[in-house]
């Protein structure tokens, strides 16, 4: 069962009327408000919260329902972001490809050396750029992720249990979606940093940007209310659990200030990356599918290339306990 979780979304949009600019923006931003609000009220989400941001970086902000626990979900309400931790990671990958701690085209192994697939051949030949573009071969399903009782090595651990798992494919030869791959490049950024992964993310990414209400332990996790998950159409309270590999791949969080902190820098100057790796991120490298391609963390959608522009997202879940 499934959580719904926070998602962001990075669209560029074109008034349909010569309304002055600002206008323009007030209105789509109201539409937008509105067209969610009506969704949420229509498909029964028991709660949300919501950004929308422009091109210049100002954003309306707003909170809708209740919880898990019957409280309203405000702007200070956490959230787990589900898979739109993976962007975030591959930000904090690209902040050390600058500082010259890690070459994208280097294997994993040379941060990692105990880092080994059933095929040794295979596994040596993965670098650091095919695990944040989804190539690597390893498949979905490693039983590496969601995993909730405590480790002392949480990273090594699971890099670790990958050693009796099969690739399903060669190294940069075909995309195979597995969240696998971003806890392994938490282990890479450890290993390059020299500190655990959620310390070196607040010191390059969620700090620099005032996203002070992010949650990348399982301690900042114990003030994420419960959630809620579907059954028969209807929903229904549940409890919120955490993976310490968590933060790399899908157990990163925050409340919606702390998500639109990060869209905005994404939309505009970067404050944290050079326009050079921010461009390099968003960058369709390998097919997902006939409309959409993988970059560096983000997937990019093609369908808008008509009015010059691509769609640059990733949304995100994570999972409940039911029994709570």
């Amino acid at each position: 069962m499934h959580l719904p979780a926070a998602v962001a979304a990075l669209a560029a949009f074109t008034p349909l009327l010569p309304l002055p600019q600002a206008a323009a923006e007030e209105r789509l931003s109201s539409d937008v408000a509105e067209y969610l609000e009506e969704r949420f009220a229509e498909t029964g989400v028991p709660g949300a919260a919501y950004s929308i941001v422009d091109l210049d970086g100002e954003s309306h902000t707003a909170a809708w329902g209740a919880d898990g626990s019957g409280d309203p979900v405000d702007l200070g309400t956490p959230f787990l972001w589900g898979s739109v931790a993976k962007p975030v990671t591959a930000t904090a990958v690209m902040t050390l490809v600058e500082d010259g701690r890690i070459d994208l085209d280097e294997p994993v192994t040379a941060y990692l050396p105990d880092f080994a697939l059933a095929d040794e051949d295979r596994s040596d030949r993965i670098t650091v750029r095919d695990l944040l573009r989804q190539t690597t071969g390893i498949p979905e399903g490693t039983g590496l992720t969601d995993r909730f009782e405590h480790h002392d090595d949480p990273y090594g651990d699971a890099v670790a249990d990958l050693a009796d798992v099969d690739p399903v494919a060669d190294p940069g030869t075909a995309f195979e979606y597995a969240s696998a791959n971003y806890v392994i490049a938490g282990a890479v950024v450890e290993a390059a940093a020299g500190m655990p992964y959620e310390q070196y993310l607040h010191e390059a990414v969620l700090d620099p940007l005032g996203m002070t209400g992010a949650v990348a332990t399982a301690e900042d996790a114990a003030d994420v209310p419960r959630g809620h998950a579907v059954a028969f159409g209807q929903a229904y309270p549940v409890k919120t659990r955490y993976d310490q590999t968590g933060p790399s791949y899908g157990y990163l969080g925050g409340n919606i200030q702390d998500l639109t902190a990060f869209a905005v820098d994404q939309l505009g100057e970067s404050a944290i990356l050079t326009p050079e790796s921010v461009a390099e991120t968003r960058t369709g490298a390998v097919e997902v599918n006939d409309t959409v391609d993988y970059g560096l963390g983000w997937r990019v959608d093609t369908r808008n290339a008509d009015l010059g522009t691509s769609t640059v997202w990733h949304t995100g879940g994570a999972p409940a306990s039911p029994r709570a």
